[in-house]
């Protein structure tokens, strides 16, 4: 897929006029919509150790990373509930057990922001508060997320990691050569 074709898909993703920061959703989470989407995570250059090159970039930011809300329905047929407004609040505030993004940024910046990780009796990662507070400003200070309302973001977020822009951070389905290296750290960590 282009990025012409990408575009098409999600303009308000790929192309944002807007950006919201972790701070922005805290104070205010009724700036998310509480329904299904898809967004993306746009960072500036404090990602020291994540190959960007081929990323999309709008000013000092680059988009390195895609999720949705909810998850794409089970072989079942079981469906989440979940909206963009509470998977956003989880990656802008956490706890990272919550948050694939919180963990993945935590194995890429855990050395450098003194970040703890332990594993709980029930095998799920977590950590204090105050580095779960670390995190989040960290996340305040160097990272933007633009959304979009989509009924179905499975099918565009997996045309975007398969054939759009590149998305290092972004770990299934992805073909990034950044992808082992991700697992390894996140395998560190213990996720």
């Amino acid at each position: 897929m282009d990025i012409t074709h990408s575009l098409s898909l999600a303009p308000a993703l790929l192309a944002p006029t807007t950006f919201h920061s972790a701070a922005d959703i805290a104070t205010d989470p009724k700036l998310v919509p509480d329904e299904p989407g898809i967004y993306g995570w746009w960072f500036d250059d404090a990602m020291l150790n994540v190959p960007v090159g081929e990323s999309l970039e709008i000013g000092d930011r680059r988009l390195l990373y895609v999720g949705i809300a909810p998850s794409a329905p089970s072989r079942s047929g079981a469906a989440s509930r979940r909206t963009l407004r509470d998977r956003l609040k989880n990656h802008t505030r956490g706890p990272m057990a919550t948050s694939t993004l919180r963990r993945t940024l935590a194995s890429l910046l855990g050395g450098q922001l003194g970040l703890g990780v332990l594993k709980l009796p029930s095998g799920k990662l977590a950590m204090s508060r105050e580095d779960e507070v670390r995190l989040t400003g960290w996340m305040t200070e160097h990272a933007r997320v633009a959304w979009m309302v989509h009924l179905r973001p499975w099918q565009v977020e997996s045309a975007l990691i398969v054939g759009g822009p590149r998305l290092p951070l972004n770990i299934r389905e992805s073909s990034d050569p950044f992808r082992a290296e991700l697992q390894a750290l996140r395998r560190r960590l213990g996720s």
